[in-house]
């Protein structure tokens, strides 16, 4: 390949002392500045180095202080001025070989997708995986610092003997002045080069093609990450700025690089990841972040026994430009420390301790500052509703950010491990929880899968005739609860005219049929859970932003939002639990004479359902029950047809009806037995499954504000037992019934009332309100 003429001018303008040797150019730069230079110029003709190797030797504790040394086969000799290497570098041709490249055992290994299968969380399929070809060209640099004032002075002629002694004289008492920190000691830099000639560049050339591979310059990344900081964040301002630095400050009476070189004219989008990975990184002020820690020391004083974790964002010095489409992980993996705050009172340990062992609900909101750094909620479903159990923010939602939280809370609660989760389809958040808790199973949430199908359905691009036929025929396949009951809905889908449409065969196969078991219902039966929707976590992240976030004044600031969500949110949600608790109980006002007594003091969702099927169960006769020779399995007749038995088992509790299997609460069924049995009633079931914190009353037991109120479903309060039942939530694993609420309505302040005591007249109930208030 011959040597273009604009890259040789380059050559002979920066480097001095130049000398052609074995396909090599030698010569040095007098200083950093000129190497920087040196390499733009190289740059603006199409030739690009990347660093393969690096040292600096420049903080060694013992430098070796030289008057000669071979540089890559060139002999270094500066008329005997003593001089020391500080730093060693090599380059190679950008289109060199893939040093860096993982196998793809690694790269499953590192990805925060592992978790997922390759159709799933690939965005586009890699065509073209890498720029490299195997280009062997290199540029050797090493970097020095000679010191003139420690000449050696050898006469003419002199033996090579005295004038060894007579460098190593000058070299020590150069080394002495170096020790000492009172002395300063002039020298000079300079860096030499060894770069490779243009016949060692291969398989490619230095026309337009190689000038639009080139990475974005360190100087045109800077221009714009101090733009973006400034506030111009238009792609096309930015770029018209761009212009001018490149023409009048970067290469002001220089040769100008030809615009299709993509290192000084970036395209559009790689200036608008530029500028959205700034703006990440800088979400928040270095004064908001020490206003935080200083609320942060002031919450732990206030309440000592909640627990606490803090760490404020720490950045690099330099944003480098990155090929991956993730901007969110590329800036998180640049940074030296993100963002994290986890907290947790004592009440919501314990919530998590008593409710969380079955299923948590996890969900992300947005918009809660004006940094827009995301806000997670550990929720978990308790008979006053849906409770907080854990909060924290994070600096990007990653998986690795994610995990990192977590597991935080995993070791404030003794290394909780719940069942189940229930998610949204976010791939950071599945990777994050199969990282840190491995064990539990994963559910996306119904709403939200529903509310993804309908979206496809009806966009036009993908030409689906009937969006609410298809719609019907997939939510067959997802209700399936066993193989056998999949295999019919399956079959249809195939065979309809959807199923034939390559968009939507793709879309259903490659995004959902590839994580089934997220969705299955099939597999969520495995498991006694019967949540299936996230909106009870939505209708809490509502609640924060328009009654708490959205009414503060002022900046929202990150200090402002943990403020809020601590002072504010989580005390009313807590008092909320109370007051809910409060007021189904008998001590706060009689039941009705039609709810039997072990109904009393349960919760009113778990009352209400007993009761609908114990209405139902009178349309039953003894003759539709039968009792089984194993102890406490009966079979009940099916109101609808005599040919269908279903199978009732008190030991588990257990019934085959589709009832049970959808709310794990008693059935029709199991009220058919109460009525016609004389022997077997509801006190019959598992003291375990009575006891669970699902169908019991009661504050949390480690609550400091808790409450009498009867666990046990006895009329006389002096019955009650005095074992604290609320602890017998780890005996079970059959969850709770979902109830259909999606927004909890505000209750009013409640009155402790305990069992005996008088009611209050209405100046002591103002009084009491008063004081709470």
């Amino acid at each position: 390949m011959s040597e273009p003429p604009d890259r040789q001018k380059v050559i002979e303008k920066y480097l001095q002392g130049l000398r052609h040797d074995d396909g090599y150019s030698h010569g040095y730069l007098k200083s950093d500045e000129e190497l920087k230079l040196f390499e733009r110029s190289l740059a603006a003709v199409n030739e690009r180095y990347a660093v393969r190797t690096s040292r600096d030797l420049s903080k060694s504790s013992k430098p070796n202080v030289v008057f000669s040394m071979i540089h890559c086969g060139s002999r270094i000799s500066l008329d005997n001025v003593p001089f020391r290497v500080v730093k060693e570098t090599v380059k190679v041709c950008i289109f060199g070989t893939g040093y860096y490249k993982k196998t793809r055992e690694k790269k499953e290994q590192s990805s925060s997708t592992t978790d997922w299968q390759k159709e799933v969380y690939e965005k586009r399929v890699d065509l073209q995986g890498t720029k490299k070809k195997g280009c062997a060209a290199t540029m050797n640099l090493k970097g020095i610092e000679l010191y003139p004032d420690f000449q050696a002075d050898v006469p003419q002629p002199c033996g090579q003997t005295r004038e060894g002694h007579l460098k190593a004289d000058k070299a020590k008492e150069l080394q002495e002045a170096l020790d000492a920190e009172q002395q300063t000691v002039a020298k000079e830099k300079r860096v030499y080069v060894r770069i490779a000639d243009c016949s060692s560049h291969q398989n490619h050339g230095f026309e337009d093609m190689e000038a639009f591979s080139q990475n974005m310059d360190k100087s045109v990344a800077e221009r714009i990450q101090m733009l973006a900081r400034k506030g111009i964040t238009s792609v096309s301002d930015v770029e018209k700025c761009l212009h001018y630095i490149v023409h009048h400050v970067l290469f002001a009476n220089k040769e100008k690089p030809d615009s299709s070189c993509k290192a000084f004219f970036p395209t559009h989008r790689d200036i608008s990841k530029q500028i959205e990975a700034v703006l990440k990184k800088d979400r928040f002020s270095t004064v908001d972040q020490e206003n935080a820690r200083i609320l942060i020391e002031k919450i732990k004083a206030e309440q000592p026994e909640s627990s606490v974790v803090y760490r404020s964002y720490a950045a690099r010095s330099f944003v480098g430009s990155s090929d991956s489409d993730n901007v969110e992980e590329g800036v998180a993996s640049e940074c030296e420390d993100t963002l994290l705050f986890c907290f947790q009172t004592k009440f919501m340990r314990s919530m998590l301790k008593k409710y969380g062992g079955s299923v948590v609900c996890l969900d992300a909101t947005h918009k809660m500052s004006d940094y827009a750094l995301p806000l997670f909620l550990l929720v978990v479903k308790t008979p006053s509703g849906y409770t907080p159990a854990g909060v924290f923010i994070i600096q990007f939602e990653t998986a690795h950010c994610i995990a990192e939280a977590l597991d935080v809370f995993k070791q404030w609660c003794d290394n909780w491990s719940p069942h189940y989760w229930m998610v949204d389809y976010s791939k950071a958040e599945i990777s994050a929880i199969k990282q840190v808790f491995p064990e539990s199973q994963i559910s996306i949430c119904d709403f939200h899968r529903l509310q993804a199908w309908q979206r496809w359905l009806r966009r036009k691009e993908n030409n689906i005739s009937d969006p609410d036929e298809a719609l019907r025929l997939m939510k067959h396949v997802a209700s399936a609860s066993n193989k056998h009951d999949l295999d019919k809905p399956v079959e249809v889908l195939v065979d309809s005219e959807y199923w034939k449409n390559d968009r939507c065969r793709s879309y259903f196969e490659e995004v959902w049929l590839s994580v089934k078991e997220l969705w299955f219902m099939s597999y969520r039966l495995k498991f006694d859970v019967v949540l299936t929707t996230n909106n009870g976590i939505e209708a809490q992240n509502r609640v924060l932003k328009a009654q708490y976030v959205k009414s503060s004044s002022g900046k929202r600031s990150l200090t402002s939002l943990i403020m809020t969500v601590v002072h504010g949110y989580l005390l009313d949600k807590e008092t909320k639990f109370h007051e809910t608790a409060r007021r189904q109980s008998s001590a706060y006002r009689q039941y009705s004479e039609n709810v039997p007594a072990y109904l009393h003091n349960r919760p009113h969702g778990f009352v209400k359902h007993m009761l609908r099927r114990l209405v139902n169960a009178e349309e039953y006769t003894p003759t539709d029950m039968d009792e089984l020779p194993v102890e406490g399995v009966f079979t009940v007749h099916s109101e609808r047809s005599d040919d269908d038995l279903y199978s009732v088992d008190f030991t588990k509790p257990s019934c085959t009806c589709p009832d049970f299997r959808k709310h794990k609460y008693p059935c029709e069924h199991f009220c058919v037995v109460f009525k016609c049995s004389d022997k077997w009633s509801f006190s019959c079931l598992p003291q375990s499954y009575l006891n669970r914190p699902q169908v019991t009353l009661g504050s949390c037991p480690e609550s400091e504000t808790s409450f009498g109120i009867p666990l046990v479903n006895q009329p006389s309060p002096s019955e009650v037992s005095s074992q604290d039942l609320g602890t017998a939530a780890s005996e079970s694993d059959i969850s709770f019934v979902n109830e259909t609420s999606l927004c909890e309505v505000p209750l009013q302040p409640g009155v402790t009332m305990l069992p005996g005591t008088a009611a209050p007249s209405v100046s002591e109930l103002h009084k009491s309100i008063t004081a709470k208030l």
